[in-house]
């Protein structure tokens, strides 16, 4: 079967496109690595202020109270401490990338997502 330029063309493009999509979506991909880096940098700080917050105020100390004097967002802070529930499991499923941070936290904090 001989293909006319036009039918050659409309391939290239094809594969043009399907290679341009790939190169998107690993900018995707790169954007997710770096939202989990930050995420587990906000964890590590949030447990140790947490932690310190509470042998300062005791129990009048809340996650409310934390995420002003963070300035953070309540709910940023509530999901960021939920990873402390994560199980050795969890975390292995993280570091062989078969789930996502996101998703951890949202299965952690009880996030229908």
């Amino acid at each position: 079967m001989v293909l006319t330029k036009k039918e050659k063309q409309a391939r290239k493009e094809k594969r043009d496109k399907i290679i341009k999509t790939k190169k998107y979506f690993e900018n995707k991909n790169s954007l997710d690595v770096i939202r989990s880096n930050i995420i587990l940098l906000k964890w590590e700080v949030l447990v140790k202020a947490n932690k310190r917050g509470k042998d300062i105020w005791g129990k009048s100390f809340t996650l409310a109270r934390l995420a002003k004097d963070m300035e953070l967002d309540t709910l940023d802070v509530k999901r960021c401490l939920s990873l402390s529930k994560a199980t050795e499991a969890d975390w292995k499923l993280l570091k062989h990338k078969k789930i996502t941070i996101l998703k951890l936290i949202a299965k952690l904090s009880g996030d229908k997502k």
